[in-house]
């Protein structure tokens, strides 16, 4: 295996140290919709949920200020309030890590993919997002991905 491979596990292990604290409140949640139908948007559909974790602990969820989307989206982007900055999330590896397929559908399936952010100061069924871009490297050397979460009228309550 390569340097980074062999890195990778020991990595989400210290990502979950803050966890392991209880410093990690904030609980984000990928929800993949798969309408029946074949039609986005047209029921009947099945949820799945799968929560993003660090070794098992939470990742990290925090709002995003503008400087922090300027620097993972490029300066032109208006960032809209209540943005929230999710990671870093390891990449997978033999035995974890999140794959950044997970984070959007392939073409032609009749599916979406949302977030649901739960913690303090969020309503009790939490809230829930469309991944704006998730912020990853696809050269495969990467030791993270960062999702940008942002809020919208597209989104369905929790």
């Amino acid at each position: 295996m390569a340097l980074r491979e062999d890195l990778l596990p020991a990595v989400d292990e210290i990502r979950a140290i803050p966890g392991d604290l209880g410093l990690r409140r904030f609980t984000v949640t990928r929800i993949t919709r798969t309408y029946t139908s074949g039609v986005v948007g047209r029921k009947p559909f099945t949820d799945v949920e799968l929560a993003l974790d660090n070794g098992g602990q939470n990742v990290k969820a925090t709002l995003a200020t503008e400087k922090q989307i300027q620097q993972i989206l490029g300066s032109g982007h208006i960032m809209k309030a209540g943005t929230w900055l999710v990671g870093p999330v390891t990449p997978d590896f033999v035995g974890g890590g999140t794959s950044p397929d997970g984070f959007d559908v392939a073409t032609g399936t009749a599916a979406q993919i949302f977030f649901k952010l739960t913690g303090p100061g969020l309503p009790s069924g939490g809230t829930m997002f469309r991944a704006k871009t998730a912020a990853m490297s696809s050269d495969g050397k990467s030791f993270r991905h960062t999702l940008v979460l942002e809020p919208g009228s597209d989104v369905p309550n929790p």
